[in-house]
């Protein structure tokens, strides 16, 4: 049986061109968390890290991973670097954060 999938959360961000609907609060999800603990932990393996970014991508775009991958990768000739997809994902979460403030 396969895990569930996320409720989008609701809010919808556009970041390069590419809408999204952010599945989760990134400041009260525990998975999204325990993520971020493991990236300042001292003491992670780089796989450690490498894993703990991968998950707050997939909980961060929830049911719209692919097509943001696919997107992302099309937009690119084919190819998705690692620093393209955070620093997309960082920018979905700013644009969130500023939806709220508002």
């Amino acid at each position: 049986m396969g895990a569930p999938k996320r409720a989008a959360k609701g809010r919808t961000v556009t970041v390069d061109g590419i809408t999204v609907t952010v599945a989760i609060d990134p400041k009260d999800d525990w998975e999204f968390a325990t993520a971020s603990l493991t990236l300042s932990d001292p003491d992670a393996t780089p796989l450690e890290r490498s894993n703990a970014v991968m998950k707050q991508v997939r909980l961060l775009l929830g049911d719209d991973y692919k097509r943001v991958m696919d997107e992302l990768r099309a937009a690119r000739g084919g190819k998705l670097p690692i620093a393209d997809v955070t620093s997309f994902a960082n920018r979905v979460m700013a644009a969130e954060a500023g939806d709220a403030k508002n």
